[in-house]
């Protein structure tokens, strides 16, 4: 299974292989990690194909490109459906506690 840093960089198409542009990307990545499980509420697995992965990538992207503002205001349709999903996903967890605690 490629790791979180190979995929963003086959996403980015990044062939080589360098110290710095890693460090750069690992701490691109960690921050689109901090910002997204932030905004969703909870942790997420980025390393699954799905909206989450999607957001993570297409964010680093932006900021590799130096417009990460930009991110926000053209996938904030995704942002709100991926912060959506997790409140309707954390009530469901929630309502299945309170129903085992009954």
């Amino acid at each position: 299974m490629p790791t979180l840093l190979e995929i963003v960089k086959q996403y980015l198409d990044i062939t080589w292989t360098d110290t710095a542009t890693e460090n750069k990307l690992n701490l691109m990545i960690n921050n689109a990690i901090a910002d997204l499980d932030e905004k969703s509420g909870m942790k997420n697995d980025y390393t699954k194909s799905g909206r989450a992965q999607t957001l993570l990538l297409t964010r680093v992207m932006y900021e590799w490109s130096n417009a990460l503002d930009d991110f926000y205001v053209n996938y904030r349709s995704e942002i709100v459906a991926f912060i959506n999903k997790a409140r309707v996903l954390n009530a469901k967890s929630e309502t299945n506690e309170w129903k085992r605690n009954i």
